[in-house]
């Protein structure tokens, strides 16, 4: 769709190669897959213009996929930072935050 808008030309069908695989799949550019593409799009820029990174959903695809080191699937099962922070202070944690607001943010 970017080539179309460059070269002002319609592009009917292209590939998606996959590095780790070494496969090239044939894709068909239809009105469905352009509006579905155009909606996909949309989200994105709602969530860039929200600040807001959404949740990985993990599958069997992810091993193999040539992504992976950069979106890191495995990190979402980590839960938050305060859920970490709070696990390994236990107790010390509100303590530590109680300090912190009385002491600190004076």
């Amino acid at each position: 769709m970017c080539l179309e808008e460059m070269f002002s030309t319609k592009i009917t069908e292209g590939a998606i190669f996959y590095g780790e695989t070494r496969r090239r799949k044939p894709i068909v550019f239809t009105d469905e897959l352009r509006d579905e593409v155009k909606k996909i799009f949309g989200e994105m820029h709602d969530y860039y213009d929200r600040n807001y990174t959404p949740k990985v959903k993990t599958s069997k695809r992810c091993v193999s996929c040539s992504l992976k080191d950069i979106c890191m699937p495995k990190i979402d099962k980590s839960g938050s930072v305060k859920s970490y922070i709070n696990k390994m202070l236990g107790k010390r944690y509100e303590e530590i935050i109680e300090y912190i607001v009385c002491y600190i943010g004076k």
